[in-house]
């Protein structure tokens, strides 16, 4: 009879250890998924900013006294850009000379002033892109849902 109490407990014990590991193994997997999908490399961002509806070329550039990027126009129809912010975990920043148009198709590298990093580091911006269409005189705001990354210059 002592034997079966026996028995019952190893199984009981058995059972609930198999039920830990799977529950560990289902949180480990929640977790590495959820990193992996907040971790975006430099390709990946450089592909999305290249293809967004204003759209940022890979070329790119942080540095100590700005950002110069090249804004390209990916919507079919012509835009007014009045004003880019970079985003990051210290605020908003961001100033551009002065607004500009672009034809559907065309880009112009410009600097945005405001902006800054330290030489080595990585950086990782929320890029939003104010715009209108002047036939229309609609008014958007485009917010990235990548980030601009790359390493300080």
């Amino acid at each position: 009879m002592s034997l079966g109490r026996g028995q019952g407990s190893i199984e009981y014990l058995l059972i609930l250890g198999v039920v830990i590991v799977l529950v560990l193994i289902i949180i480990g997997v929640i977790v590495g998924f959820q990193s992996s999908v907040t971790s975006v490399s430099k390709q990946q961002s450089d592909t999305y900013w290249a293809g967004a509806d204003i759209g940022i070329l890979p070329n790119h550039l942080v540095n100590s006294s700005g950002a110069y990027i090249t804004i390209k126009n990916n919507r079919p129809f012509r835009v007014r850009i009045t004003d880019i912010k970079f985003i990051d975990d210290t605020g908003s920043k961001g100033t551009i000379p002065s607004s500009f148009t672009l034809s559907p198709g065309a880009s112009v590298d410009i600097a945005v002033g405001g902006v800054s990093c330290i030489q080595g580091s990585d950086y990782s911006y929320t890029v939003q892109i104010k715009y209108s269409e002047p036939s229309s005189g609609r008014i958007f705001t485009f917010t990235g849902e990548t980030p601009l990354i790359g390493k300080c210059q």
